[in-house]
């Protein structure tokens, strides 16, 4: 939420709608597998005490784009996952059905275990946010690590590419844009990111709740 990338597709979502409004929001975050160095459980990620799982490493990501691109708190009504076989109590993917208050529909995919090729970016890029519109689509490539690489696409309503756009800015990850509104937040500044765009745009203790809740 703290890269550009962010802000502007708040702009095309809830300012300047150059698509109509939005029916739906669906997320990716798909790694192709041995996900991590380990796969055993000395692997962080897949210890059930620690709070692993593919949801909580993964798929956080996709509720906080949706909560922040919608300015909306989504309302779970449904799931299904995978089970790790290292823990049986650990999801190793996770499927999730949200509806914002809008109306609108919002899901979430996420897997440890993603397709063979699967990656953040081109043709094979499994993390991603596609924002159905009234008169469109928005397509967000990499909106994890768009340092990196990364694009925003507009189709219209066949399909047909409108436009594509980047905003590397200084090539500065989001982390640290991140730490700049954190400083900015200890001085009792105005934050660079907008407040005004979005209700999670600058988030308190009570958005963040709000956030683990849906989460959980």
């Amino acid at each position: 939420r703290h890269h550009p990338i962010a802000q502007r597709l708040v702009e095309i979502v809830q300012k300047s709608k150059p698509l109509g409004e939005v029916s739906g929001i669906d997320t990716r975050f798909l790694v192709p597998p041995p996900s991590y160095t380990f796969t055993g459980k000395d692997e962080i990620r897949f210890q059930y005490p620690l709070a692993g799982g593919a949801l909580m490493d993964l798929g956080c990501y996709g509720v906080d784009i949706i909560r922040y691109v919608s300015g909306e708190n989504p309302t779970v009504v449904g799931a299904s996952g995978e089970r790790l076989e290292v823990d049986r109590d650990v999801d190793a993917g996770m499927d999730v059905s949200m509806l914002l208050p809008s109306g609108a529909k919002a899901s979430v995919a996420c897997s440890f275990f993603g397709p063979p090729g699967s990656s953040y970016w081109g043709k094979g890029s499994t993390v991603d946010a596609r924002i159905e519109c009234a008169g469109g689509t928005v397509r967000c490539e990499n909106y994890l690590s768009p340092h990196l690489a990364h694009r925003i696409v507009m189709l219209d309503e066949n399909g047909k590419e409108m436009s594509s756009e980047t905003h590397y800015a200084r090539g500065q990850s989001t982390y640290t844009y991140q730490l700049k509104n954190f400083v900015q937040a200890c001085k009792d500044e105005e934050p660079d990111v907008s407040t005004s765009s979005s209700l999670y745009a600058y988030p308190t203790v009570d958005t963040a709740v709000k956030g683990m809740q849906v989460i959980d």
